[in-house]
């Protein structure tokens, strides 16, 4: 593929350091960058996170094969948890993993059956970057939904149930 695969080793600041850039990997990422699904925002590179801090996690490994169809296989995933508390998902190339975050205390509770979850991370607010971790990419929900809407929404009812 017109020496793609050549690598070429470039010395950089000393004579000690060499470091090997692969013009392949290169190609390879420029072309399956994914695009951000309707609702989200994105691709960050490496997993969401807000202030360099992580969010609640469940990951599912093995729901996609094709690194073109990720974002779009996670995004419908994870939407089904999209409630209060929930801020974008990121996908893994390599197993086809789908980790969708959460506000701290928001996550779905038991997690979804097949999933791993982190839930001892403090982190609440929107998602400001990625962790710009290889072979990760984030996207941030666009629509998100805050806990204190749930309580004016609450509210809001009950105002208008007395009213009835």
């Amino acid at each position: 593929m017109l020496g793609l695969y050549k690598t070429t080793r470039l010395k950089l600041f000393t004579n000690h350091d060499i470091y090997t850039f692969s013009f392949f990997f290169l190609f390879v990422s420029i072309l399956y960058e994914q695009t951000a699904p309707i609702g989200y925002v994105g691709p960050y590179q490496g997993l969401c996170e807000h202030s360099n801090q992580l969010y609640d996690t469940f990951s599912k490994g093995g729901m996609y094969t094709d690194i073109l169809q990720g974002a779009e296989v996670c995004a419908t995933y994870c939407n089904a948890y999209s409630g209060i508390g929930y801020v974008g998902y990121s996908t893994k190339d390599v197993g086809g993993e789908c980790s969708c975050h959460f506000d701290d205390g928001s996550m779905p509770f038991p997690a979804p059956e097949g999933t791993t979850e982190v839930n001892d991370r403090l982190t609440i607010g929107p998602v400001t970057d990625g962790t710009n971790w290889a072979g990760y990419q984030c996207f941030a929900y666009s629509v998100r939904l805050v806990p204190c809407c749930r309580i004016n929404l609450y509210l809001l009812v009950l105002y208008i149930m007395k009213l009835i």
